[in-house]
């Protein structure tokens, strides 16, 4: 089976997907963060008592906005669009130490999957993480705290390059930190939209890695990372 989707070709390099493929994403903290982010601010500057419903319900909006357009929107510049809004002026200190405040539990509860170490450091060619992520901050701490940096080329995140998984353009940057053509590059995911079909579209080899059966014939189904030792 793995032959005949590669078609011959070795997998020279490879694209891994952060969330749910490297390490776990726990369950959103987002109402205890909104306040925690709230008083924050509240301390440093003049915000109404509804500034964390305003959060959610904007953050919400740019979400499900971004996954119809594939475009970021970094929570910074969120962050700060509705600060403006309101008539309030931040600087990008407090900016970024506002949404530390707001990841701060999040952040917490990540633990890294099984296997995970012994699979990237045993797996041969280079190697660049892509993840759809609005806050590069908090994806390059969580990649440093589980000692990710080792096996990665590069660490390619969507609030850094305009777009979303699976908009063609972000792995258009991974195949270009790898220098290698579409067809010896793996992309190895979750997710079926973001990783699988933003693979397929750009010509790259797709690696699902789960549970779910129903897939197309033309993506190789792992479910565990120690399998593509395998391959």
């Amino acid at each position: 089976m793995v032959g005949e989707i590669i078609g011959g070709d070795k997998i020279s390099g490879w694209m891994f997907d952060l969330g749910n493929t490297l390490i776990r994403l726990p369950e959103c903290k987002c109402e205890e963060g909104a306040e925690k982010m709230y008083r924050y601010l509240a301390e440093r500057l003049r915000v109404p008592p509804n500034l964390p419903e305003l959060w959610l319900n904007k953050r919400k909006e740019c979400y499900e906005r971004a996954e119809t357009d594939h475009r970021e929107y970094p929570a910074e510049h969120v962050l700060k669009e509705l600060l403006h809004e309101l008539g309030i002026h931040a600087s990008h200190e407090v900016i970024t130490g506002a949404l530390d405040k707001f990841f701060e539990l999040e952040e917490r509860s990540y633990t890294i999957l099984p296997d995970v170490h012994e699979v990237l450091s045993k797996l041969q060619g280079p190697k660049v993480l892509v993840t759809n992520a609005t806050y590069s901050p908090l994806i390059r701490r969580l990649v440093e705290r589980f000692e990710l940096t080792q096996y990665f080329r590069d660490v390619i995140i969507s609030a850094d390059v305009g777009v979303r998984k699976p908009h063609p353009y972000i792995f258009e940057v991974a195949l270009n930190r790898l220098g290698l053509p579409p067809n010896e590059v793996a992309m190895v995911g979750d997710t079926w939209r973001h990783d699988i079909e933003g693979a397929i579209n750009v010509g790259v080899i797709p690696i699902y890695v789960g549970d779910e059966e129903h897939h197309p014939h033309n993506v190789i189904h792992i479910h565990k990372l120690t399998e593509l030792l395998k391959l």
